[in-house]
């Protein structure tokens, strides 16, 4: 087998195709991408055995599969040559650029295990739209959680979902995701944000255990994370005290005032009037206070930890106007604008 690439294009699916690539695991087979061409076309895939990543390249004559050890990494990044040629036999590689020659001693590319993917005419969502809802949401999820659902994003229809049962995130797209509630893992998460943010054109089929996400170029295929996600919309309040806020203003104001608090003590108090927002905290350390402006319908007063609140309001666009609701100091808060929505459950005195 004989190939000859574009080395940025060659680099760029190298790339993406190890974003699926285990960096700890029994089967040492899966270290390596495999590299195939054949009559329906020339790919490169990357696989733990849950997550797989292919990505299409150039269609070529010469047909056949490879294995590419990670070294192979390494070394297009350093070539600085516009093509690159891939020879291969039964036991090496060898890699050719201009002024360059390697050869590579590689594993049988037929114990490379079988990646299967989901097929069909599914729904098409934008990748912008597929990327900014893993965007607001992702942050929420708990990988430290017995409960595994919990360690993923759920889409159930045009909703996007993630908790970890002291925040939720919702992200309502104006298009269907998936037909019915799947999580997707959070680690499959970040490589689609990654692979299709920039694509117009995303397809989704999904059977009864996995789920694939296509592009013309790039196919992302994942299992779904096992057990039942938690009853969301049950969570979500419905406030009855309402404040508008410059998000940029509000998150300035956090960031400052997180400064004084404590390993201890993270938590900072919202004081929000007609008027005016005031957050502030205390510790033994020192203690920080930051007035902001905001339009209110009463007052009220919310203990909640300043990260949960710094990472809900940066999925917001820092020129946005959010809606702070709540019901009472100790009832979850909603922050919402657009198709995001972020419910943080405040910090509560006992007594």
């Amino acid at each position: 087998m004989k190939l000859t690439f574009s080395t940025a294009t060659l680099r760029a699916a190298y790339a993406a195709a190890t974003a699926a690539v285990p960096t700890k695991t029994a089967r040492e087979v899966l270290r390596n991408v495999l590299l195939t061409s054949s009559v329906d076309g020339c790919k490169i895939i990357g696989s733990d055995g849950e997550l797989s990543v292919s990505a299409s390249l150039p269609v070529q004559e010469s047909h056949g599969q490879v294995l590419l050890p990670p070294i192979v990494g390494q070394i297009l990044r350093e070539i600085v040559a516009e093509h690159v040629t891939l020879e291969a036999d039964e036991t090496s590689l060898i890699i050719i650029a201009e002024g360059s020659r390697f050869r590579i001693a590689t594993a049988d590319a037929n114990d490379y295990p079988p990646i299967g993917e989901v097929t069909g005419n599914g729904p098409s969502v934008l990748g912008a739209t597929l990327s900014a809802a893993i965007d607001a949401t992702a942050f929420a999820c708990d990988l430290g959680s017995a409960r595994y659902a919990l360690g993923g994003v759920c889409m159930s229809e045009a909703y996007v979902v993630a908790t970890d049962s002291r925040r939720l995130a919702v992200y309502e797209s104006v298009t269907q995701i998936l037909p019915q509630a799947r999580v997707i893992p959070l680690r499959a998460c970040n490589v689609l944000r990654r692979a299709f943010g920039a694509v117009d054109a995303v397809s989704v089929n999904c059977d009864e255990n996995s789920v694939t996400f296509a592009s013309d170029s790039m196919r992302v295929t994942t299992r779904f994370a096992e057990g039942r996600f938690p009853k969301w919309r049950e969570v979500i309040p419905t406030p009855e005290i309402h404040h508008t806020i410059r998000v940029g203003d509000l998150l300035r104001a956090v960031r400052l005032v997180s400064t004084t608090t404590s390993a201890d003590d993270r938590a900072v108090l919202m004081q929000l009037t007609e008027t005016g927002c005031r957050l502030s905290s205390e510790t033994e350390t020192g203690s920080g206070a930051v007035e902001v402006d905001c339009a209110g319908s009463a007052s009220v007063e919310i203990r909640m930890m300043a990260e949960y609140l710094a990472q809900a309001l940066q999925s917001f666009g820092t020129d946005s106007v959010i809606e702070i609701g709540t019901i009472a100091s100790d009832q979850a808060v909603l922050l919402s604008c657009g198709p995001i929505r972020q419910v943080i459950m405040p910090i509560t005195t006992p007594g």
